[in-house]
């Protein structure tokens, strides 16, 4: 607008106006035009007629500039380089990656995003961004440390963060897991958002050393003549010191031999009474208390030539009211003042003199005393078990000329036994009777060899006569401490492990009418003795409470605490410092590491002080000598033999060991005639091949063996099979070639069908199912189930060919009510084969289907009643279930190991034979996607596994590479050593060492001593995944 001064309707000439231009907003006044001219305002114009005056007015142009701080951009809509007054303009701020937009300021202000703003003037603006912050958050599972580098509670996008695990003591880094994956360490993580690590540390084998290798073997390898009871030897031990070791001893006369001993703490071990003449094999594998094992070499003996036969025995009959309780091994004493039977016919060293229980089981013996002129004896005989309610008895053999040593020295002794000292030498070393080699070194002129209780005894002078013992016990808390004893004047110390007030003696009293005891700081005794006469004495202590008899009379008791015993010789008639030596006469000194009982001291003293009231001796007699006919297969009367049955089969024995001839003749005839043989061994299992058997038939064979002198004559009768009806139906079986994967042999096929024909004609146990191939010759076959109500039939045929390039057919074959079970199961898997387990048992033993017989034991509660791949299976809790096996693997270089596996939280180990770093497992990984396998100390796997699925596994190992196999897919492979397979069983479900047991269902267990090829495994994945589309099932026909 324009305003006038004056501001009138006309002006008269010469006035002047003052004109004042007035912009409106956003307008400034630009000029005058017309009668004015210029820019000024306001201006003055004179009136010098009538005036027209234009002021031009122009919109002003305004400005919005943008900033930014940080990492980011806004943009403006409309977007122009100027605005008008009252123009909205919309601002977007948008945050570059790792930032965020955070505030306006300047002329806008707050954080609404995006925002307006209107124009009324220039305008400045500032958008401001912040650099985002991210974390690392660090989880470990086991035992171990990660240290970031850089390391800062946050970091920006892009920041590059290296991890580096260290283990902590005992444990190894094993991977990363989260968003960092893989073993690489130290590893690098990008930062481009929050991040979650987690370290998996695993947990080594305890640090050992295992057991030494046992080493210098008796007998020694190779040796021969051996006798017949020898005891087995080697030296042993541990590099780690308070390891305690123990043995498993194997003995066999086949190399490898077999275990017959477990957890042997001595290094020496009584086999019994081997065979004459014949090659043992024999190792021990040392084993710590942490499960290393080391196993010895394999070593060899040969016994000694069987001697001519024994022609005389006495009956010995023990009277049991002599005997105060049942007692087992325990060592009798024979005690014969003369016997003219024996000096007549026994050697005049008594070599050939040995005992037997009343069924001629050898009994270990030890003979203190032997006069050949008068047939004197002194023997003491381990009894196994002695009535104390009916008599005992045994026989006392002679009368072989030949006959090597037959004593058994440190088998009469039981393992408690520390110490046994007769003391019947004349001069020199006592020495101890065990296997512990207590032996005692005379000192002082010791009289050696003088008249005892038993047989010789030792004479102390009461002045410096003694004899030294080994250190006999060390750390035990239960002994017994016995002798016989004849005190004479100033008697004193007889028994003494003791040292500065510590261990345990036995004396005679100052006052010589009592004995004496001593433990650490206890005491006690028994009264009643008088000097010049024999006394039965007996200290035993239970770890509470100690005991003293005399003469096997009411123990005096007393409790006190163990001793601590001193690292000191035991001494026999003195004290370790000297100055109380016995004077008198000691025999038969007996040191045990357990506290006998009553009844065993009470037999001892009626055995040791009345012998001749203890047993009755018989009237000497002829010894049996004919030979022995045993074990007679088919067994005598067997009903319903198969006429395929190929042989006749009896075992010889000859108690001299002579070598026999037989004859054998069968009416009717089914040998092909008379049958003979000649140079028989004692102990041969003798076969007769059958030439041929009718049906229905009762068969009687007679069997003749004479050892040249005496006879002996068998008779025996079996009756076949009646004759089955025919198969009166049958069923093509066409197996799709397409589904075998390359041409196979002895190929185990499943056949797995529902089919009610089979549920109305086949017999209710399957027993007249059989498989034929084209040409009718039949194929072995094994029955995992049978279902008679819906006619459900698992079962595994074996085909001698299959062909992977045209179709291949076979028989089923049903509807014979009076057949016998047509199954051939061990020949249903060829002798590749270790072990096959369906693992269809709902309890008990898991049996292998192979002649292999590794049948496998149950643990812990296993669930064996489900339903699993192919039939049954087995359910492992995760907690202690496990099925084990005998030691299936030992020295095969090449092997199979398969299993269908459903694995559960926390599956590990499903199949192994590992111990101390050597052998094969299989197992679930610690997070469960994927399989583990290890052989010795190399490792691999397959990925891509689910839990609570069923996965078809195989690993194989052909000698120098690893393969394992997931549903038959294509398998990974790995270059390794063969193991070394540990004296192990092998275990379903978990390890020898335990703790990593498996969770979940494990179906059709499998253990080859070969590597199966690709071929077989896809083969088997194809029949046994989807059995209906590997084969079709024809019509019923007639058979």
């Amino acid at each position: 607008s324009v305003g006038k001064s004056p501001d009138q309707a006309t002006y008269h000439y010469g006035d002047v106006v003052e004109l004042s231009a007035s912009a409106g907003l956003g307008w400034s006044f630009a000029g005058w035009s017309g009668d004015l001219a210029g820019s000024t305002n306001p201006e003055t114009i004179t009136i010098d007629g009538n005036k027209a005056v234009t002021a031009t007015f122009t919109q002003n142009e305004y400005t919005l500039t943008v900033t930014t701080v940080g990492s980011g951009s806004v943009g403006k809509s409309p977007d122009q380089a100027t605005y008008h007054y009252g123009d909205v303009v919309e601002l977007a701020a948008s945050a570059d990656l790792g930032w965020t937009f955070s505030e306006w300021s300047g002329d806008l202000t707050g954080s609404t995003n995006p925002e307006t703003i209107t124009i009324d003037g220039n305008k400045a603006v500032t958008a401001t961004f912040t650099q985002d912050e991210y974390t690392i958050s660090l989880t470990i599972f086991g035992s171990g440390t990660v240290v970031k580098q850089p390391d800062a509670l946050t970091y920006h996008f892009n920041d590059v963060v290296q991890l580096t695990a260290t283990a902590g003591p005992g444990w190894y880094f094993d991977f990363w897991s989260g968003d960092l994956t893989g073993t690489v360490n130290p590893a690098m993580i990008t930062i481009d958002g929050d991040k979650a690590v987690t370290a998996t540390f695993t947990e080594n084998p305890p640090t050992n050393t295992p057991p030494n290798t046992p080493t210098t073997p008796v007998p020694s390898n190779g040796s021969t003549d051996v006798s017949i009871n020898t005891l087995l030897s080697w030296i042993g031990g541990d590099p780690d010191l308070g390891d305690i070791v123990t043995y498993d001893v194997y003995v066999g006369t086949t190399n490898p031999p077999v275990k017959i001993a477990s957890n042997q703490s001595a290094t020496t071990y009584d086999p019994g009474t081997l065979v004459y003449n014949t090659q043992y094999f024999w190792k021990i594998v040392a084993w710590d208390d942490h499960g290393a094992a080391t196993s010895g070499p394999v070593w060899s003996f040969t016994t000694e030539q069987p001697p001519s036969a024994w022609l005389y025995r006495k009956m010995i009959t023990i009277d049991h009211t002599k005997v105060a309780e049942s007692l087992t091994n325990f060592p009798i004493m024979i005690k014969l003042t003369s016997d003219s039977n024996l000096s007549s016919h026994a050697q005049d060293d008594a070599d050939d003199i040995y005992f037997t229980d009343a069924n001629g089981a050898r009994l270990s013996h030890e003979i203190e005393y032997y006069n050949s002129g008068t047939g004197e004896l002194v023997a003491w005989v381990k009894v196994p078990n002695l009535s104390s309610t009916m008599d005992t008895v045994l026989y006392m053999c002679y009368g072989n000329p030949s006959a090597s040593n037959q004593q058994n020295v440190e088998g009469t002794w039981d393992s408690n036994f520390l110490a046994v000292h007769h003391l019947e030498e004349t001069s020199g070393t006592v020495y101890d009777s065990t296997t512990n080699n207590n032996d005692g070194t005379p000192y002082g002129g010791l009289a050696q060899g003088v008249a005892g209780k038993i047989d010789g005894a030792d004479s102390f002078d009461g002045s410096n006569d003694h004899l030294t013992l080994p250190q006999v016990y060390s750390s035990q808390t239960q002994f017994t401490l016995e002798a016989w004893i004849y005190p004479q004047i100033g008697a004193r110390y007889f028994l003494s492990q003791w040292s500065n007030y510590h261990g345990v003696f036995l004396q005679v009293g100052y006052t010589p009418d009592h004995i004496e005891w001593y433990i650490d700081g206890t005491s006690g005794g028994i009264s009643g003795i008088t000097l010049n006469t024999w006394y039965h004495i007996v200290l035993t202590y239970n770890g509470t409470t100690a005991k003293i008899y005399k003469n096997a009379g009411m123990p005096n008791s007393k409790i006190c605490n163990a001793p601590t015993w001193p690292a000191e010789g035991l001494l026999i008639g003195d004290r370790s410092a000297g100055g109380r030596q016995f004077h008198g006469v000691v025999d038969e000194v007996r040191l045990s590491d357990i506290a006998r009982s009553n009844g065993w001291i009470t037999t001892e003293y009626n055995n040791q002080n009345n012998p001749s009231s203890f047993y009755g001796i018989g009237n000497e007699e002829m010894y049996q000598v004919e030979p022995i006919i045993s074990n007679e297969e088919p067994n005598n009367g067997a009903a319903n033999v198969s006429i395929s049955m190929p042989s006749i089969r009896f075992n010889v024995a000859d108690y001299q060991n002579d070598h026999m001839g037989y004859t054998v003749t069968t009416v009717p005839d089914c040998i092909g005639g008379p049958q003979s043989g000649n140079d028989i061994g004692s102990g041969t299992m003798v076969s007769i091949p059958i030439v041929h058997l009718d049906y229905t038939t009762i068969y009687t064979w007679y069997v003749n063996v004479t050892d040249g002198v005496h006879w002996t004559n068998k008779t025996f009768t079996f009756t076949t099979e009646s004759e089955p009806g025919p198969w009166q139906y049958r069923k093509e079986i066409t197996i799709d070639h397409t589904k075998v994967a390359g041409n196979l042999t002895d190929f185990p096929v499943l056949i797995h069908i529902t089919d009610p024909d089979l549920a109305s004609k086949a017999q209710q146990d399957g027993d007249d199912i059989y498989f034929a191939d084209l040409l009718d010759t039949k194929l072995n076959h094994e029955i995992e189930s049978y279902n008679s109500t819906s006619g459900e039939l698992v079962v595994w045929v074996n085909l001698p060919v299959l062909s992977a390039t045209q179709d291949t057919l076979l028989y089923l074959y049903y509807g014979n009510p009076t057949c016998l079970n047509q199954e051939n199961v061990e020949g249903t898997w060829n002798n590749n084969f270790l072990a096959v387990h369906h693992l269809a048992e709902t309890s008990g033993v898991a049996y292998d289907s192979t002649a292999s017989n590794n049948d496998g034991t149950p643990y812990g509660g296993l669930n064996q009643d489900v339903l699993g791949r192919i039939d049954g299976a087995d359910s492992f809790d995760g907690s202690n279930d496990h099925l084990t096996l005998p030691q299936v693997y030992s020295s095969q270089t090449q092997f199979t190991l398969e299993a269908w596996i459903y694995p559960q939280i926390g599956a590990r180990y499903f199949l192994s034979q590992w111990s101390n770093y050597h052998g094969v497992f299989l197992q679930v990984g610690y997070t469960p996607d994927h399989i583990e396998w290890y052989i010795d100390g190399t490792s691999g796997g397959i990925s891509g596994i689910t839990l609570n699925t069923w996965y078809h596994i195989v690993l194989t190992y052909n000698g120098t590479t690893a393969k394992i196999y997931k549903n038959a897919g294509m398998p990974n492979s790995k270059i390794c050593n063969a193991p070394t397979w540990p004296a192990e069983g092998l275990l379903i479900g978990d390890r020898s060492a335990g703790n990593r047991q498996f969770h979940g269902l494990i179906d059709e267990v499998r253990l080859s001593n070969i590597a199966r090829s690709s071929g077989w495994i896809t083969t088997e994945y194809n029949n046994q995944n989807n059995p209906l589309s590997f084969y079709s099932i024809g019509n019923e026909e007639s058979g």
